[in-house]
């Protein structure tokens, strides 16, 4: 156990698991180029299949995350994965588990990334004021949004999917000599803007764009 508790006392108290209940760490195979990441770093798969340091963009439902169980020095090579060990899941120490700060440094995750964390099974034991009860929960749910267009143009939105009181933006490109002639919202009830945007409502939202010839 006390290779993962560390020793109780320390003022730099390591950011392992306050307990290993299913915490078992697994080999990855860490990107080179990104100095010295250190031990308890959130990391994330990238589409190579190498992991990196997460940011707070990486702190979602997309990416497959882990925590860094030792510091991991990837300069030595800078053109080989460096092999190292992170765990899946488990209770950590809050305020103990870092992100990549954007910065070249790293600081902890906020206790709005802990509720995402807990999705894959890391959470956390308060530590240093830290505390999951200040945040409010964001329990609306994403609904999707659909666009046809029809010939002569294309139409887009900025979101797929969106939860209400979102805004998404519509673009409407009309080929050359057209332009749009209808945009018709045929199930959701939004207004839409003249500059595209509108507010995603309670339900999903479907847009049919139609073109005609200019003039």
């Amino acid at each position: 156990m006390e290779n993962l508790f560390g020793t109780i006392g320390q003022s730099d108290v390591k950011a392992l698991l306050a307990t290993n209940t299913d915490a078992k760490p697994v080999a990855v195979s860490i990107e080179p180029g990104h100095g010295t990441i250190p031990y308890g770093c959130l990391i994330y798969r990238k589409s190579s299949g190498l992991y990196a340091p997460a940011a707070a963009g990486q702190i979602s439902d997309s990416y497959n995350l882990l925590v860094l169980k030792d510091n991991v020095d990837t300069t030595t090579n800078a053109a080989i994965a460096v092999a190292a060990a992170a765990y899946e899941r488990g209770e950590f120490l809050a305020g103990k588990v870092l992100k990549d700060d954007g910065n070249s440094g790293y600081e902890a995750v906020s206790a709005a990334e802990a509720i995402v964390l807990r999705r894959y099974g890391i959470t956390f034991r308060p530590f240093d004021d830290w505390s999951e009860d200040d945040v409010e929960v964001d329990n609306r749910v994403a609904l999707s949004v659909t666009v046809t267009a029809g010939d002569h143009g294309s139409a887009s939105v900025d979101k797929a999917t969106a939860k209400k009181g979102e805004i998404v933006t519509l673009t409407c490109t009309p080929a050359s000599d057209y332009e749009v002639d209808e945009i018709e919202v045929t199930a959701g009830g939004v207004t839409i803007g003249s500059d595209g945007k509108f507010v995603m409502g309670e339900e999903a939202v479907t847009i049919t764009v139609s073109f005609k010839a200019e003039g």
